[in-house]
């Protein structure tokens, strides 16, 4: 059961494909018994998406190759064990479109789930947690399932999710309109940073605020 897993020197910043890579390898060698095709790795930060799968999304050597997208923007919310779980995840829909029977895009059918609960996954359709199948479908892992028993030999061999996003910081402006006030009455006056306004009741001047 299982194969030689040889990690290759890389740069920093290729550390997050390396990682993907080496948890396909495995969870394709020990669950899928090496059957699956090679995939084309990208980060995607689409909206509530955790990952994806589509089919035939690139063309290399003149050969479809499917492609397998991962939210690094949950790098920081979800532990690397659950950034694996989702590859396995979108795995399934691989193993689906090479060797089952797909429904239309996106959705996850009955013959998804089974395959889904035989790694150790059990699938949840996020618009009904009754049901198994459905447009859009999340997991959990089977306690004591294969699932977790091979993440932990990723583990062993290497995995770290190591990359973590930094989060996005907007840029905080100065503001160019500030408000004066007269300590005296209360009249309000507005102006830049370098105003000298006086209040025409009291006749003082007036206070910029902060």
């Amino acid at each position: 059961m299982g194969a030689e897993i040889v990690l290759c020197n890389t740069k920093t910043a290729n550390q997050v494909y390396l990682d993907l890579q080496m948890a396909f390898d495995i969870f394709n060698t020990d669950i899928f018994e090496g059957a699956l095709p090679p995939v084309v790795f990208t980060l995607t930060r689409k909206k509530n998406t955790l990952g994806y799968f589509w089919a035939d999304r690139f063309s290399l050597s003149d050969k479809n190759h499917h492609e397998i997208a991962i939210n690094p923007s949950y790098f920081v919310s979800h532990t690397p064990q659950e950034t694996a779980l989702t590859l396995l995840h979108e795995m399934v829909h691989h193993w689906q479109q090479v060797f089952g029977s797909p429904s239309r895009s996106g959705y996850h059918n009955k013959e998804w789930a089974e395959k889904m609960k035989s790694v150790g996954l059990q699938p949840t359709a996020i618009d009904d947690p009754e049901k198994e199948t459905g447009q859009k479908a999340t997991h959990l892992p089977i306690p004591n399932g294969i699932a977790l028993k091979i993440f932990a030999k990723i583990v062993e061999a290497g995995y770290r999710r190591a990359v973590i996003e930094n989060p996005l910081l907007k840029k905080v402006s100065k503001p160019t309109r500030y408000k004066y006030m007269c300590e005296t009455c209360g009249q309000k006056a507005y102006g830049n940073a370098s105003s000298s306004l006086m209040c025409g009741v009291c006749e003082t001047s007036l206070v910029r605020g902060t």
